[in-house]
């Protein structure tokens, strides 16, 4: 039985591999695979190797831009590690995050706003503030704010996940341009233009040691410092 719940993992290690490459038809066969296997196994630990599973199902279907599917997944992946875990634990709260993500990708705002205060409730009662999925939960919060037109409430949250992001990865990092980047465009919408083309400037320059001029991210920056540059005129 050992042998066999090895290798589902491989199975599973398998999906994940296919899933990174967009190849989903082959990552779905094998996370398939790797849970026909689980169902079959009896160990104490039988509830978190299937939620472990059904979640990279659902991220398998998030990525085809299947929303019901993948939350139906996730949904039971949660469901099993709340059995397992209780209901506050950082495998639990990762759930959230990923059905916050789903909420906010069909626009249903106030849902995903649920499930990423979740996230970011449950990660404050692990980890001080200075946490990378505590950055991430401010970030994902923000954006969801940004949508709803809650433009001050969002930029509170930009900043607080970028003053976490600092403190862990220092002022030079992708994870910080993005953020620097989201800043940028609030101000740019709320027409503050000095303040837009500030942060915009600052993602930029962050980009620029890390990727090529020709990728897309900072394609992206230059395109809003383009229309900073438009707007002001």
């Amino acid at each position: 039985l050992q042998n066999d719940i090895e290798m589902a993992r491989t199975y599973h290690n398998i999906a994940w591999l296919y899933d990174e490459e967009a190849k989903y038809d082959m990552a779905m066969s094998y996370i398939e695979e790797s849970l026909a296997i689980k169902q079959l196994y009896q160990g104490e630990d039988r509830n978190v190797e299937l939620a472990i599973g059904y979640n990279r199902m659902g991220g398998i279907y998030e990525h085809q831009n299947q929303g019901s599917k993948a939350r139906t997944k996730y949904l039971e992946a949660l469901k099993l590690n709340k059995e397992y875990y209780g209901e506050d634990h950082p495998e639990v709260a990762d759930i959230y995050n990923n059905l916050g993500n789903i909420n906010e990708s069909e626009r249903k705002y106030e849902s995903a706003l649920s499930y990423y205060r979740k996230f970011l409730k449950i990660y404050q009662t692990y980890h001080e503030d200075v946490h990378p999925k505590i950055a991430d939960a401010y970030l994902n919060i923000g954006c969801v704010l940004d949508n709803q037109q809650k433009h001050k409430e969002a930029l509170e949250c930009y900043y607080k996940s970028l003053e976490i992001d600092i403190k862990i990865f220092g002022k030079n990092h992708p994870r910080l341009a993005e953020t620097f980047c989201n800043i940028g465009c609030v101000y740019l919408t709320t027409r503050q233009y000095r303040e837009a083309m500030k942060n915009l400037l600052e993602s930029l320059k962050i980009y620029s040691n890390f990727y090529e001029q020709s990728h897309i991210k900072p394609g992206d920056s230059y395109f809003n410092i383009a229309m900073v540059a438009v707007s002001c005129y």
